[in-house]
């Protein structure tokens, strides 16, 4: 975590936290301790730290939209949440920041004391993760693609600044490193590293994994709580899909999918 910091952020005299809670920024009061489970700070924190942590959580409960959007980038570095939603929201990663709240880091820059995202534990993207039907997470709405109620992204997607740089990314990302043929061309490539490794946990994996390569529809067992394998479609078939999807809500032929519940 340390060596990442430092790389990607010039300095390790920030907050690494790895919060899991679906209520993300709610305001559980004024004494840290009642926030430090739920925001898993990775080293010591300062007071100044765990100050301007309760600050956003009040400034994101509390404020005025009217505030909220006026002041928004004083709290968090758009361009990345814009990036990092657009990708979530692309991918139908509903075992993340859309579904429970979990699967990423927040970052607290010492100098600027904004909030970036990062990204952590991947797997269930390209719509894996078994919330809702299938066809929905292919279609999964743009505008609200948020995992029953979330308080914090539906105070984010409502801000004007946001919105237009993330659907500028969505179309961007649409056409580019999220074409269908590239990912495909991925998946193959990766898929003749990971083959051999497979193969020798067991023959049952191998078979499901070139299934999941060639693109066939594969059944996944999930683990405790999931009585049945889940039947799953895999990058291959998802990702054209899903392409045809942003498209058509970013031109407005659509309006996409909504998963209740949680």
């Amino acid at each position: 975590g340390k060596h990442f910091v430092e790389q990607h952020f010039g300095t390790t005299d920030g907050a690494l936290l790895k919060p899991v809670t679906p209520d993300l920024f709610g305001d559980l009061g004024d004494a840290w301790a009642a926030y430090n489970q739920t925001y898993d700070p990775k080293s010591k924190l300062s007071d100044e730290q765990k100050k301007r942590i309760i600050e956003t959580c009040k400034f994101v409960s509390s404020s005025s939209q009217e505030r909220f959007a006026a002041a928004i980038g004083d709290y968090f570095e758009l361009e990345n949440l814009a990036r990092f939603m657009a990708l979530t929201a692309w991918m139908s990663d509903l075992d993340g920041i859309l579904g429970p709240g979990q699967n990423f880091y927040l970052h607290l820059h010492p100098t600027t004391r904004k909030f970036t995202f990062i990204p952590w534990d991947q797997d269930q993207t390209f719509g894996q993760f078994p919330r809702g039907t299938q066809d929905q997470r292919e279609k999964l709405s743009i505008r609200t693609p948020w995992n029953g109620e979330n308080r914090f992204l539906g105070r984010i997607f409502a801000v004007e600044a946001f919105q237009t740089r993330y659907r500028a990314l969505l179309g961007e990302f649409n056409g580019a490193i999220l074409q269908p043929e590239r990912i495909q061309r991925q998946v193959d490539a990766l898929a003749s590293v990971l083959r051999a490794p497979i193969g020798e946990e067991s023959a049952e994996r191998l078979a499901g994994f070139d299934k999941a390569v060639a693109g066939e529809t594969v059944a996944v067992v999930m683990g405790p709580g999931y009585r049945e394998p889940v039947q799953s479609k895999p990058i291959k078939q998802f990702t054209p899909a899903r392409r045809k999807s942003v498209d058509d809500h970013l031109a407005g032929r659509a309006e996409g999918e909504r998963i209740g519940g949680r």
